[in-house]
């Protein structure tokens, strides 16, 4: 697909024969892009994500360029008229409901030229696209049986979907707390900003030779754990999030499961409702949240695997409300991982995977993950729920070159972030700079 005034590199068709000589079954061929600008510069780079369906209901990022294979676009009709204005978007939902044979250039191969009648430079050139392109989203919906309502997204041309929660299912929270104060805050805004009703909140504490785990019912319970001169709940012990966090899934019994720092205030009151209806979903193993630091900053909003192999945040730092990067950290997307500060998981996907790896003292959310996409599952990222998170004052920071090695050990092939281009980094420094 190519519009009359854009531009191909010059090396475009040589870049997408070459993937098709090498993979003869490919059958949708995207690449990055970027924008032209009036006095003829090449500005606005979109260094895309490889290919996630979680993504595609949240933007139509597939767009420029795309190369299809003839014999599907005409299995499924070519253009459809009704959707004029976001005939592509429909156009991708029908072809990729037939195919996941999907390849991703990581180069820029499209130049879209910027002009005032154009959505390039003006997104409000054609306004009436995006409720277009919601028809396009619930119509993929329909067509596959999914229960949810498409929605408008934060931005122009982002999207996002309701989907139906089936029943109301018991939620276990589950907090590994040391400090009074913190968990008394915590218990506080659950409490004040939670819509959802089927839940129970779980303290993990320090007992007198393991850790002990508490079911939380009007607040008082931990009182007599409490040291009144510190305010530290019960004796020291040696520190394992892990084990914490593993004992208290084995002594209950709720089929979804938040893990949840002692350091976080809730935002957004229907947190669990946004987490929920991803983690019901058979091919998710694992859900996170945007966590804002204190001054409303992007703590984390999904995590990426660096090229050492360790993992960090996605956009930490950014203003909570900007639309950087293509407005990336406001649409629910597909991630290899999420932090454990705040993570929705299907109990039976966790006692699958085995758990927390107790041998860990740091990575460990970040090893649960990695091991959740090895075997077969997605880790999904929602703006929608948003949490302050004070970061660590409770769990310490334990990290030595014997633990990163074990790491990287277990993951050795885990190099490269299908869901995540470096070059963002750089973009978002030199943004910093301005």
């Amino acid at each position: 697909l190519l519009d009359h005034d854009d531009e191909l590199a010059l090396f475009a068709l040589y870049e997408v024969v070459k993937v098709l000589n090498e993979s003869r079954d490919i059958d949708f061929i995207y690449s990055d892009e970027d924008k032209i600008d009036e006095k003829g510069n090449y500005v606005d780079p979109f260094f895309k994500p490889d290919f996630s369906i979680h993504l595609l209901r949240s933007m139509n990022y597939l767009i420029h360029v795309a190369v299809m294979r003839k014999e599907l676009v005409e299995k499924v009709s070519g253009f459809n008229s009704e959707f004029d204005g976001a005939q592509d978007y429909d156009l991708f939902f029908r072809l990729l409901e037939k195919t996941n044979k999907v390849y991703h250039i990581r180069k820029i191969l499209y130049h879209w030229r910027k002009s005032s009648s154009s959505g390039a430079q003006n997104p409000l050139a054609k306004p009436w696209i995006y409720e277009k392109g919601k028809l396009a989203l619930q119509c993929h919906l329909v067509r596959l049986g999914i229960e949810g309502i498409a929605n408008i997204g934060a931005g122009y041309g982002l999207y996002f979907i309701d989907y139906k929660i089936k029943d109301t299912p018991a939620v276990d929270i589950i907090i590994p707390t040391r400090k009074m104060s913190l968990f008394k805050k915590c218990l506080k805004s659950i409490r004040n900003n939670t819509t959802w009703k089927n839940y129970k909140i779980w303290a993990v504490i320090n007992g007198n030779y393991d850790y002990e785990i508490v079911e939380i019912k009007d607040g008082t319970e931990l009182d007599g754990f409490a040291n009144q001169d510190t305010g530290l709940i019960g004796p020291p012990l040696p520190y394992n999030w892990s084990r914490m966090n593993n004992l208290a899934v084995s002594r209950t019994k709720a089929p979804y499961i938040i893990f949840l720092n002692d350091d976080i205030q809730i935002i957004t009151d229907n947190w669990i409702e946004n987490m929920l209806q991803y983690a019901q979903q058979k091919d998710v193993g694992g859900v996170g949240v945007m966590l804002l630091y204190p001054d409303n900053s992007i703590q984390h909003a999904g995590d990426f695997i660096t090229e050492n192999g360790t993992g960090d945040h996605c956009f930490n730092g950014m203003d909570s409300r900007s639309f950087e990067i293509n407005g990336l950290a406001q649409v629910v997307r597909e991630v290899s991982a999420v932090t454990g500060a705040c993570m929705m998981v299907r109990r039976d996907v966790f006692e699958e995977v085995g758990g927390f790896d107790e041998n860990l003292r740091n990575f460990d959310d970040y090893d649960f993950c990695l091991r959740l996409r090895e075997s077969g599952y997605k880790l999904i990222y929602t703006p929608y729920s948003k949490l302050y998170h004070h970061e660590s004052p409770t769990r310490p920071q334990i990290l030595d070159n014997k633990m990163v090695r074990y790491l990287l050990g277990r993951h050795k092939s885990k190099r490269f972030d299908p869901f995540y281009r470096y070059e963002w980094i750089n973009m978002y420094n030199r943004a910093r700079q301005r």
